[in-house]
């Protein structure tokens, strides 16, 4: 429950709309109220034939109180409902806010479908916090408190006494009485549909390896019996919430039946009319509305809490803080950098210095694990390194500004990322004021323009899902279009022609060449094609640096550098 309050802290409160909805609500009640108690009154009077002029305000007031509670219920929904999705939108940018700067390296071992379900899942159970939580039980309390005063002022305490305790059974002691077995059902129904959302991402996500290996059924099966526990979980949490609606509902008439136990020798002692103990227990019973609803208000506070925990166990991480100032570029220099990904663990690099300028080139090659990858995700700041510096014109990356440090690289990783969109908006990524000039500018300079202009659909060509629609290569000239519009002076190329044939390596590596010549380019592989032309080239093993110089002179002595250069001939004869 500490979770939900300390998220409801964080969130902007749209309070005119709640205390408005609020408002509505406990004069939709009262209007509910009044229409029977004076309806009780009329029927019980009329039964006693007197004047229609004795009946004519009462005939008025249920018509008002009809046509009221009509009107008020119709705004109460209306602004209710506009505050809950006020709260949602909030809480959705809020928890989108606090996730993005923790990715890729800072959720742990958290699956996307995981991300998913607290994004979406719990983001929904939260809606119904206002709506069926907190503003029932705020309206019962008002309503029974103004007819507890009314009552007790009119006829006696015992009526007063008698919805008083009503309330306090259905408000207070139900709820607590089944909070724990709410707070374990709602754990549980989060559990079981965060497994059915994995085991659904894996299914899809995995379906070409599980086709390949004929274990679509395996998983098929796993996914139904995560839909089957999910099943059972909420039914157990339904049987719950209609327990705990029909103890509200005996809260309600046992309300009832006491008000008529303590109020009929009333009548027979002459203390109260036979009108009055009427629309007492048509009050009674009007207010029983609000008991019923007592219990599942607690149940969806229950819920709330559940999906509230899940999210702040996410939202709740923190990564080190970075500075704030503006990156004026300069030379790269890297100094002693080392990093370890836990305290328990060997250090994935360890005392790495090299320093790198525009118009220069550098390759890092490494058999994998060697902790290439890892240098690039320390040079864009993703990861804090446990020892050593990382500077651009003489600033530390830990002062400054993390967008801004970051627009001095380009990447292109081994498998870049495009979304299911044009081609023109995976182009905007990199920058998405760019003109359609500047795109045809940066596709002409990948040869990629003729394709283009043989494209039916053009710049609205769909690149389906992670680029989907496209061969190797021509993800790959495209990720490279997209590091040419950032206009950035440093580029990383992280392993940019693994996984293509020996041909289109062969021109993406020309391509890179060719658009490279006055950037500063650190190319991480562990393919040999290509180095001959770069300035220097750095062997890592178990990531430390066991040689550097260019090409020739690490194949002179025929060191790590050279057994690798040879292992790759004897595998390409």
């Amino acid at each position: 429950m500490r979770s939900l309050w300390t998220l409801l802290r964080c969130l902007p409160k749209p309070w005119l709309s709640m205390l408005l909805a609020l408002l509505l609500a406990w004069l939709t009640g009262a209007a509910g109220l009044g229409l029977l108690a004076a309806s009780a009154w009329l029927i019980a009077m009329a039964a006693l034939h007197p004047s229609i002029t004795v009946l004519s305000l009462a005939i008025v007031g249920v018509r008002f109180f009809g046509i009221a509670r009509a009107v008020c219920r119709y705004g109460e929904r209306y602004v209710s409902h506009d505050a809950t999705f006020r709260i949602l939108a909030h809480l959705r940018v809020w928890l989108y806010r606090r996730i993005e700067p923790l990715a890729p390296f800072y959720l742990g071992t958290q699956s996307v479908a995981s991300l998913l379900d607290r994004l979406v899942g719990d983001v929904e159970v939260l809606k119904d916090l206002f709506l069926r939580a907190f503003l029932p039980p705020a309206t019962a309390f008002f309503s029974c408190l103004a007819f507890a005063v009314f009552s007790w002022f009119f006829v006696g305490p015992w009526p007063a006494l008698v919805v008083l305790g009503a309330y306090l059974t259905a408000a207070v002691i139900l709820p607590l009485w089944l909070a724990g077995s709410w707070r374990r059902g709602a754990e549980a129904v989060a559990a079981e549909r965060e497994c059915l959302q994995t085991a659904a991402g894996d299914l899809l996500g995995g379906l070409g390896e599980l086709w390949a290996f004929r274990q679509t059924r395996e998983q098929a099966r796993l996914l139904g019996a995560a839909a089957q526990r999910l099943a059972i979980a909420q039914r157990r949490q339904s049987l719950l919430s209609g327990a705990g609606e029909a103890f509200g509902m005996a809260v309600g008439y046992g309300a009832l039946w006491l008000l008529l136990w303590g109020g009929i020798p009333l009548v027979q002692s002459g203390q109260w009319s036979g009108v009055d103990l009427s629309v007492l227990a048509l009050s009674v019973l009007a207010l029983g509305e609000f008991f019923l609803l007592m219990p599942a208000a607690a149940r969806y506070l229950a819920d709330g809490a559940a999906a509230a925990e899940r999210i702040w166990e996410t939202a709740a991480r923190q990564r080190p803080e970075k500075g704030k100032a503006v990156c004026a570029g300069g030379k790269l220099e890297v100094q002693n950098l080392s990093f370890a990904y836990a305290d328990n663990l060997a250090p994935a690099l360890q005392e790495i210095s090299f320093s790198l300028e525009e118009g220069k080139s550098i390759a890092v090659v490494g058999a994998s694990g060697a902790g290439k990858s890892t240098l690039v995700s320390l040079l864009l700041g993703f990861r804090q390194p446990t020892g050593g510096t990382i500077s651009l014109g003489g600033m530390a990356a830990d002062s400054c500004c993390e967008e801004s440090w970051r627009s001095h690289f380009a990447v292109v990783p081994q498998q870049p990322y495009f979304f299911h969109l044009s081609l023109a908006d995976n182009l905007r990524v990199a920058r998405p004021e760019a003109s359609l000039d500047e795109l045809r500018s940066v596709l002409a300079q990948t040869q990629m323009l003729s394709w283009l202009e043989a494209e039916p659909q053009g710049w609205e060509r769909s690149v389906g899902e992670g680029g989907g629609g496209l061969s190797g290569g021509q993800r790959q000239r495209l990720a490279i279009a997209r590091a040419l519009l950032k206009e950035a002076p440093y580029w990383l190329l992280d392993e940019a022609t693994a996984g293509l044939d020996a041909l289109t390596a062969q021109e993406i590596i020309a391509l890179m060449r060719l658009v490279t010549v006055d950037k500063g380019v650190l190319w991480i592989t562990h393919h040999l094609q290509g180095l001959e032309a770069v300035d220097e080239i750095i062997v890592l093993q178990q990531g430390r640096i066991v040689e550097r110089g260019c090409m020739r002179e690490l194949i002179e002595k025929q060191g790590a550098f050279y057994r690798m250069w040879m292992a790759e001939k004897e595998a390409c004869i």
